[in-house]
């Protein structure tokens, strides 16, 4: 798969291998669900009255405002362990200008303290939800940490506003054991044709 335009892949030491998947508007990333709710959501800073629930409220008229020096941040902590396809940021720089993120960095880990950088996105002028897949070596990225920073916005502007956060998980088949049908646990593209008896 190929890099798309304005992207970059700073991970090349991540273990697993250098990132394949990178964000793209076509990119089909199957059946998934959203697993924001399951999550603790922390922010670095807010300004009274555009704190989390602004980021989750899903109205583009409403949005989180920051309050404090860059990286602004925004961390999601889960119970468990979760596989992650992507996550969706809805930014508009006709409404906020120099309040609008311009690069995006994406971490991912089992903890706050071993993130690692997935994707650093630049964000150019977007009008509406922007998609950055978390796809590594095909496969979805694993963890209990998923965090957003704004590393810079346009204009050199200080404080950003977001206007909706989304995380995505894929969505598990339940069939029953005794089924033909049911799931092999492949989650390659390159494996699923092999998951069912013919």
């Amino acid at each position: 798969m190929s890099m798309s335009e304005g992207e970059s892949d700073t991970s090349t030491s991540l273990e697993e291998q250098a990132v394949e998947a990178l964000a793209a508007p076509e990119f089909d990333f199957g059946d998934v669900r959203e697993v924001g709710e399951e999550g603790v959501w922390l922010l670095s800073s807010s300004k009274q009255g555009f704190s989390v629930d602004a980021l989750r409220d899903d109205n583009p008229d409403t949005f989180w405002q920051s309050d404090g020096p860059q990286p602004h941040l925004i961390t999601v902590q889960f119970h468990r362990r979760m596989l992650f396809s992507h996550v969706s940021i809805f930014a508009s720089f006709s409404n906020d200008e120099s309040y609008t993120p311009n690069k995006i960095s994406v971490r991912v880990g089992s903890s706050i303290n071993d993130l690692k950088e997935l994707r650093v996105v630049d964000f150019e002028q977007v009008e509406d939800w922007r998609d950055v897949s978390l796809y590594v070596s095909d496969q979805p990225y694993a963890g209990f940490v998923i965090q957003v920073a704004i590393l810079t916005n346009h204009q050199n502007g200080r404080d950003s506003h977001l206007r909706g956060v989304r995380v995505f998980s894929p969505r598990p088949r339940l069939t029953s054991p005794l089924s033909s049908e049911a799931p092999s646990g492949f989650v390659t593209r390159d494996f699923l044709q092999y998951e069912f008896l013919r």
